[in-house]
């Protein structure tokens, strides 16, 4: 079971089973006021707790999970691997962005490292790598809170980057200080909202 059976939020690296009981389960967490992160931790109790899977008030039975110590270290591990994964996708997305956006003012000044085919290598794999590491980034605040101020500021920050690189010389540049102080101050957020959490 999935994102395509209607799970949203369920990681895809969990491994569910498809009976009836864990479908209930599934259901009754997926119909909780909660954000994917926590439904997430749920699930992972769960599976790690097969005793769980013969209670018959399911609602009240999830509820009370949430005050075990075994949920306690289930959700301290995952808030660590979320803070970790946040941390080294954040440090790629700053250097392949400088190295994307290098890329695009040597282009535009048509004044190339090596020649234009090798910078266009680099910058296509900085480009690749970007994306891919801004989607495991957003994947890891959408489980916590909403993207949209993360990203908006991710786009604030790639512009005034870009910007301030065609408009100063090759020898001034502020790329690396402007992406990471937009990635402290996401960081220094989602830590703030993971200890409310």
């Amino acid at each position: 079971m999935s994102k395509e059976k209607g799970y949203q939020w369920l990681d895809p690296t969990l491994i569910v089973g498809e009976d009836a009981q864990t479908k209930n389960i599934l259901d009754t967490i997926d119909a909780m006021n909660a954000c994917g992160a926590k439904k997430n931790m749920l699930v992972k109790y769960y599976m790690e707790n097969p005793e769980l899977r013969r209670k018959a008030n399911i609602r009240k039975e999830i509820r009370s999970w949430t005050k075990t110590d075994a949920f306690g270290k289930i959700k301290e591990q995952t808030m660590r691997d979320d803070r970790n994964t946040f941390t080294i996708s954040g440090i790629m997305i700053i250097m392949m962005a400088t190295l994307f956006i290098f890329f695009l003012a040597a282009v535009i000044r048509n004044d190339y490292v090596v020649k234009f085919w090798v910078d266009a290598i680099v910058g296509s794999v900085a480009l690749v790598l970007l994306v891919r590491n801004l989607h495991v980034k957003y994947r890891i605040v959408r489980g916590y809170t909403e993207v949209d101020w993360f990203r908006t500021l991710d786009i604030l920050a790639l512009i005034g980057c870009g910007l301030l690189k065609i408009a100063f010389p090759p020898y001034m540049d502020f790329t690396l200080v402007i992406l990471l102080i937009a990635f402290v101050v996401q960081k220094k957020k989602l830590e703030k909202i993971m200890k409310s959490f």
